[in-house]
C-alpha cells in the first residue's frame, strides 16, 4: 500500500492519544485549511494525528510537520469497499487510532466503522460533514444510511446539525464552529461602495452567473472582484463579456492571502445554492465587512439583514441588483463594521479550535 509521510513519526507509547483525520479527498479550500488549523493545536497539546486521505491527487496541501498518508493515487474505479480494504490495511500496518474523525463525506463513517470490525477493533468514529447531508446524498457519497456508523457528530451549522437529528434521532450532535486565522484578517476603513468581492472556488454550485447578472442589471456601477480559481472560469469570463461588463470584473486567480486583494471592498457576494457554513463569511465579517448573499445553512445565523450584510432568494439576480441600488443610494443605513466583527467572534481561532478539542477529547 502506498504511503506518502511527511515529517518525523513519533511512534505511540501509550501515552500520547492517537485521532485518525480520514478524508476522502482533499485539494485547497475552506474544508482544508480548517484541518489545517486543527492539526497543529491538537499536537501542540499531547494529541498525536495522523491525516490518512483515501485518494491523493498528487497535491501536497498538508504541512511538512504533518503526517501524511494516503491510500490510492488514483481516484478512478474507486468505492468505499476498496476505501475500507485499503483503511484496513493501513490499520494493520500503523495500528488502530484513538478516534477517527470522519470528514467530509458521510460515508468515511461507514468506511472507518467496517475497516476497525474487519480487524476486530472498536474505537469511538466521529463524523464531521461540511456541507447538508442531504447535498452529499444527492451526489452519491453517503448519506444517513452511511452516517449512521459514527458514534456521535460534529455540525458546523445548525442547520447541519438539525437536519442530522431529523434523520437520525436517537444520535449525539455537537455543535462546532469553523475556526478563522487572524492571520489572514485585514481591516480597512476605506471600504468603496462600488465595489464587491467574491472569494472561493468558480464553481458551478457558487452560482457565480447570477452575481454578474446583477452587476449589469444594477443601474448604479459596481465592480466584482472574483478571488479563486475553478472550471467555471472560462464560462464566467465570456458571460461577463456577453453581459457588457467585462471590463467590470476582475478575475484574481487564487490567493492565500485573499482579504489583502479585496480589503477596501464594501462587501462579499454569494450567491451559492448550498453551502455548509462558508468559512469565507466569517472571515469577512472578521474584518468588518458586511455579506452579501442566498440564504444557505450556516449564513442564517451570521446575517441579520441590514446590520451584518443582506440576503436575497436564490438565483434571483433582479433581487440583488436592487439590493446594490439601495446600498448605492444611501437608502439602507450604512453597515457596522463593529457589529461584524463581533458576530464572527465565537469563530476566532482560538476559541473555535479550544471548544473543538474539549468535545473531541471529551470522547477519551
Amino acid at each position: 500500500m502506498p504511503i506518502r509521510f511527511c515529517g518525523i513519526r513519533i511512534e505511540g507509547d501509550g501515552v500520547r492519544p492517537i485521532i485518525d483525520i480520514l478524508i476522502a479527498v482533499a485539494d485547497k479550500g475552506g474544508v482544508e485549511n480548517v484541518i489545517k488549523m486543527v492539526i497543529p493545536f491538537f499536537e501542540e497539546r499531547g494529541v498525536h494525528i495522523r491525516l490518512v486521505q483515501a485518494v491523493w491527487e498528487h497535491h501536497n496541501w498538508t504541512s511538512a510537520e504533518t503526517e501524511f498518508h494516503y491510500l490510492f493515487d488514483d481516484g478512478r474505479e474507486q468505492d468505499s469497499d476498496k476505501f475500507t480494504r485499503g483503511y484496513r490495511d493501513f490499520l494493520s500496518a500503523h495500528g488502530a487510532p484513538d478516534i477517527v474523525l470522519a470528514t467530509c463525506f458521510p460515508m468515511m463513517c461507514m468506511v472507518a466503522r467496517n475497516a476497525l470490525l474487519e480487524l476486530g477493533v472498536s474505537r469511538p468514529i466521529v463524523s464531521w460533514l461540511h456541507a447538508p447531508l442531504s447535498e452529499y446524498d444527492r451526489v452519491g457519497v453517503g448519506g444517513a444510511r452511511q452516517l449512521k456508523y459514527a458514534d456521535l457528530h460534529f455540525a458546523i451549522s445548525e442547520d447541519i446539525g438539525n437536519e442530522i437529528r431529523e434523520l437520525l434521532p436517537d444520535s449525539y450532535v455537537f455543535r462546532v464552529y469553523n475556526p478563522v486565522n487572524s492571520d489572514k484578517v485585514y481591516f480597512s476603513a476605506n471600504r468603496s461602495s462600488g465595489q464587491l468581492a467574491f472569494v472561493g472556488r468558480l464553481s458551478k454550485e457558487k452560482n457565480i452567473g447570477s452575481v454578474l447578472r446583477a452587476v449589469a442589471l444594477a443601474q448604479s456601477f459596481w465592480t466584482l472582484i472574483l478571488i479563486g480559481e475553478g472550471e467555471e472560469e472560462e464560462e464566467l469570463k465570456k458571460m461577463a463579456e456577453e453581459l457588457g461588463i467585462s471590463r467590470q470584473v476582475s478575475f484574481e486567480g487564487w490567493s492565500e492571502n485573499p482579504w489583502t486583494l479585496c480589503r477596501d471592498s464594501y462587501g462579499l457576494v454569494m450567491a451559492s445554492y448550498f453551502e455548509g457554513f462558508p468559512l469565507t463569511a466569517i472571515e469577512a465579517l472578521a474584518c468588518g465587512m458586511p455579506v452579501i448573499s442566498t440564504p444557505v445553512s450556516g449564513i442564517k445565523e451570521l446575517i441579520k439583514p441590514g446590520e451584518t450584510g443582506f440576503l436575497f432568494p436564490h438565483n434571483d439576480s433582479e433581487f440583488l441588483s436592487r439590493i446594490l441600488d439601495m446600498i448605492a443610494g444611501g437608502q439602507f443605513p450604512p453597515v457596522d463594521a463593529e457589529k461584524c466583527k463581533a458576530k464572527a467572534l465565537p469563530y476566532r481561532q482560538d476559541v473555535a479550535l479550544s471548544d473543538f478539542y474539549e468535545k473531541l477529547m471529551a470522547l477519551l
